[in-house]
């Protein structure tokens, strides 16, 4: 089997693991949902942004370093997870010191006494972080992926929930991720067996830290864009508006949450092993971003045609402005999970200035644009996030076709079966809530109309031209345009 039907092979079984692991947390988040206030999720969301940050360092910028190097000694393991020790400590320290500033700038008393306690997390991580790194490094993924998921469905189902129905409210939350941490973390070491023994040595520190700050540095600017807009809304709106918004983004970032759980894990260590086979690394990333839109796309159309549906039966009327921050970053679902393959490609043969300037470039953007948006309403953040994502997308795509020397329709090309699948879907879902609803207007259905014949001729061109399921759209097609022109007669 060739290395690249392998890594999908893995792809495969891990998101099938992601995908129980979604669909728990799914499950989960509409219980909750129903048990908690949007205050109290907005209040824990603002908390959860600022442990992501703090905890960079420690969890992408030192293990991304082991992963990415070709050889790796038991002496590094133990410099590293010493310096991760060190550095974790450090960051709760200052986090505890910093919480009531931190709650004034953010305009959420509660994170006060919130943040010392969630922080406990990033020490717990010390020991997650260094066997994930590891286990990923001698291809455990599998392994890796059900620990995590065992984890985190006991966690959520045996500790979360069952606080919440007792009236703990956001507390709930909060102890559920530390119990959660504290399983991974012992789960994954006994598993690695990594070295616990402490060493130091300055040369190997800090080349590791040299080279992870690297990494953590791009990590910071990337992870601008998604959490930009929650900073900027809970210090502008509240814990109550940001609670809607956070419910809303985290609904869209499924998709892009399983493929960084799962195919993200895959693919970064195996191209990062074949450093010096550009035309196989090349190959894998075009089946990346094949894969990606296939699953992305249809998804985006889904959530965009059917979010009052899907918030207002799940969610509950009192989350229906979720719904309408949902159909607007919808849009973006597909930029913002392309991004990461892309990414992964850059990062797995070190090419950090390429993916500096990236980040760069898109945090100052991201800011601008989201900061600009919040002057007007929520709905105006929602697209300034989708439109930053967008234009992240395109830098990436720009810098990929001049570091390959490809003309960039060698890439598009990798998004036309997805595009015709998700277009013949998008019309199939218009007409099957028009018919429903009885109410579907003249202009829908010429707006369908034009709609049928556009994806017609592509899907056409498709099948001439070989492309995944060109065909069998056109049928689908075909009989989607012959129920609409019976219900015109």
């Amino acid at each position: 089997m060739s290395k690249s039907n392998q890594v999908l092979k893995t792809i495969g079984k891990v998101s099938g693991l992601m995908l129980i692991q979604k669909m728990s947390n799914f499950i989960s988040m509409i219980i909750l949902m129903r048990l908690l206030t949007p205050y109290e999720f907005g209040v824990v969301a603002a908390a959860l942004i600022i442990i992501e940050f703090a905890n960079m360092l420690p969890s992408v910028g030192i293990p991304f370093t082991l992963i990415q190097r070709k050889e790796l000694s038991d002496k590094d393991i133990r410099v590293s997870f010493t310096l991760l020790l060190i550095i974790s400590i450090s960051i709760y320290v200052i986090l505890v010191l910093s919480r009531n500033v931190t709650a004034d700038v953010m305009g959420i008393s509660d994170l006060r006494t919130v943040l010392p306690i969630f922080a406990i997390s990033i020490l717990l991580d010390v020991f997650s972080n260094m066997s994930n790194t590891i286990m990923q490094r001698e291809n455990k993924v599998y392994q890796l992926a059900a620990v995590q998921t065992a984890c985190i469905c006991a966690a959520t189902f045996f500790v979360t929930i069952p606080l919440a129905y007792y009236g703990f409210g956001y507390q709930s939350l909060i102890i559920g991720h530390l119990v959660q941490s504290f399983c991974v973390s012992a789960a994954l070491f006994f598993i690695s067996r990594f070295p616990l023994s402490l060493h130091w040595q300055t040369q190997t520190a800090s080349s590791i830290f040299k080279h992870g700050f690297g990494f953590f540095f791009i990590k910071f600017l990337s992870i601008i864009p998604s959490k930009v807009d929650s900073l900027i809304i809970g210090s502008a709106y509240g814990a109550r508006d940001l609670g809607y918004y956070a419910r809303a983004y985290r609904l869209m970032d499924y998709p892009n949450a399983i493929y960084q759980s799962s195919a993200g894990r895959v693919i970064f260590p195996a191209m990062a092993r074949m450093q010096d086979n550009p035309e196989k690394l090349l190959n894998i990333l075009k089946r990346g971003l094949n894969l990606t839109a296939t699953f992305a796309m249809p998804i985006a159309v889904i959530i965009g045609i059917c979010h009052y549906e899907i918030v207002t039966i799940l969610l509950g009327k009192q989350w229906e402005k979720t719904g309408e921050i949902l159909a607007i970053l919808s849009f973006f679902i597909f930029f913002r999970i392309n991004w990461n393959v892309f990414s992964v490609y850059f990062r797995s043969q070190g090419l950090i200035k390429i993916l500096t300037i990236n980040s760069v470039v898109n945090a100052i953007l991201s800011v601008i644009i989201i900061y600009a948006a919040s002057q007007y309403s929520l709905i105006a953040v929602a697209w300034g996030s989708g439109i930053a994502i967008t234009l992240a997308w395109t830098l990436m795509l720009i810098q990929v076709v001049v570091y390959t020397k490809r003309n960039v329709l060698e890439f598009l090309e990798c998004f036309t079966g997805p595009i015709i699948i998700s277009a013949g879907l998008a019309v199939i879902l218009t007409a099957f809530r028009g018919y429903f609803a009885d109410s579907m207007s003249v202009l829908n259905l010429l707006l369908s109309e034009i709609l049928i014949t556009l994806i017609y001729g592509s899907a056409l061109w498709a099948s001439k031209s070989k492309t995944l399921l060109g065909r069998d759209v056109i049928n689908v097609i075909e009989k989607v345009n012959l129920r609409i022109k019976k219900r015109i007669c």
